[in-house]
């Protein structure tokens, strides 16, 4: 038993939901500012916002892909690896031998954004359906 404990005190219980909720809240954050001017290059992240929407998107999966199915585990999963599979394959800019970067080829982006929009509503569908989103008013009695 804990010495303070026995003196009288309270043991506080360690609780990593609201570890989780911040760090869901901060990646959020982080999506929604990349997605404000995805040709701009993001010093935190090393990379093209555009880039760091994706990143983002797969670290907030990561974070509530645990109380998914094996079935909404699947679709997330599909869609992620084909977003990824396509950037290596068809990159959206290209950095030249002069360190310079081309011109973002836009049919590629275009087929990213739509792609990446679909898993974004899969994975946020997924975040609220199972309670890791902000609650409705009528779940939460009077918000």
């Amino acid at each position: 038993m804990n010495e303070e404990y026995e003196q009288g005190g309270d043991i506080s219980k360690f609780n990593p939901a609201q570890h989780k909720m911040n760090r869901i809240n901060e990646i959020s954050r982080t999506i929604n500012e990349a997605k404000l001017s995805l040709f701009s290059w993001n010093p935190i992240w090393n990379s093209w916002n555009y880039i760091v929407w994706f990143v983002g998107l797969t670290i907030l999966y990561g974070e509530v892909f645990i109380k998914f199915s094996e079935d909404e585990k699947e679709e997330c999963e599909e869609v992620r690896k084909a977003i990824n599979d396509c950037l290596i394959k068809y990159p959206i800019q290209e950095q030249l031998k002069n360190g310079a970067w081309n011109k973002p080829n836009m049919e590629r982006f275009e087929i990213f954004k739509k792609f990446i929009s679909i898993y974004e509503d899969k994975v946020k569908e997924m975040q609220d359906a199972h309670g890791l989103d902000t609650p409705n008013r009528e779940d939460d009695q009077g918000l």
